[in-house]
């Protein structure tokens, strides 16, 4: 009686091979919660009785074939209890203290969090207002400039419109002085040629 499993070596199922089987299960049981740990006993053991390299698997499967494993496992009692039970660690009286503490600490981390957003809001709707006054003060410095250059502008309007006053002013006084100069060059021309008439009137009386 032989079997083969293709995941490892092949092994021929004699009675020799069962025996030494058996032999590497001494002290080690399949089944349980350490059926795993069990079988790496037996595995190596086995490895030692027969010089081949085998995988568990192979003596699963021999195992399978002679044993209900699944029934096996199901009937042995457990070391300690397993008995599943509702649970939340929340609740937990022991444990409600670490988590007072630890929702304290997020609360401050947080507001810690927050402290930095609430200054950066306060510092653009501080800076908005700054720019507006900014602005403000650009548009009345235009203002003022425009002022200045039209005030500029009439000055110099002014001085033009005064400067041309007085030289209309020195132009009339001129005017003035040489109608004056000319009447009384006319005097006196007038009065030389007077003298100039009565001057022979005056020789003929003497003679």
């Amino acid at each position: 009686m032989s079997k083969s499993d293709t995941n490892g070596t092949q092994v021929e199922w004699t009675p020799e091979n069962e025996i030494k089987l058996f032999y590497a299960m001494r002290g080690h049981k399949p089944v349980g919660v350490a059926k795993n740990f069990h079988m790496i006993c037996i595995l190596d053991e086995f490895v030692k009785l027969t010089d081949k390299e085998i995988t568990s698997k192979i003596i699963w499967n021999r195992l399978e074939t002679m044993y209900d494993m699944e029934t096996l496992h199901d009937n042995e009692d457990m070391p300690f209890p397993n008995v599943s039970t509702p649970f939340n660690i929340e609740d937990n009286p022991e444990f409600s203290e670490l988590f007072a503490k630890k929702s304290a600490n997020n609360c401050k981390t947080s507001e810690k969090e927050s402290e930095p957003k609430e200054e950066m809001e306060t510092s653009v709707s501080t800076s908005t207002p700054k720019t507006a006054t900014k602005g403000k003060t650009h548009d009345l410095n235009k203002s003022n400039s425009k002022v200045k250059s039209e005030n500029e502008k009439n000055s110099k309007s002014d001085r033009k419109e005064e400067s041309t006053k007085q030289s209309e002013k020195s132009d009339e006084s001129e005017d003035k002085t040489i109608v004056r100069s000319k009447k009384h060059i006319s005097k006196q021309t007038t009065e030389l040629r007077s003298s100039a008439h009565s001057t022979p009137s005056s020789a003929k009386k003497r003679k």
